[in-house]
């Protein structure tokens, strides 16, 4: 996995992706953190949904389900990734079915936990 990604650099404040842009990579945090935001009723505000730290996993969901993001994800800090293609891991699960799937596991446990979480905090609200 490590040989078929990117090492990409983001300087605070910068822009990864903004909700609604098609989905054509995800990474993994190696430094730095990031704020994943949601727009607000209001013009110009944001809702933070969460921030990622070193290890987190940004851009997953929306790549592997083929769909546009659903959130904007900014640099609160300068930052580092590793960033995969869409086509790197199109060639992935064709050369190394068993790696896929284990990306794909680790996608789904992680996706799995934020759910959780987010259901957590729901049923606190109401």
């Amino acid at each position: 996995m490590l040989a078929l990604g990117r090492e990409r650099r983001f300087a605070a404040g910068a822009t990864l992706f903004a909700a609604d842009e098609p989905a054509d990579w995800l990474g993994i945090v190696l430094e730095g953190r990031l704020a994943v935001k949601k727009a607000a009723v209001f013009p110009g505000r944001h809702i933070l949904l969460a921030e990622l730290e070193d290890g987190g996993l940004v851009g997953e969901g929306a790549l592997l389900a083929d769909a546009s993001h659903g959130a904007t994800v900014t640099a609160v800090s300068d930052c580092r990734l590793l960033t995969w293609e869409r086509a790197q891991l199109t060639s992935l699960a064709v050369e190394q079915p068993e790696l896929a799937l284990k990306l794909n596991r680790r996608v789904v446990e992680i996706l799995r936990l934020r759910l959780r979480g987010a259901g957590e905090r729901l049923s606190w609200i109401l």
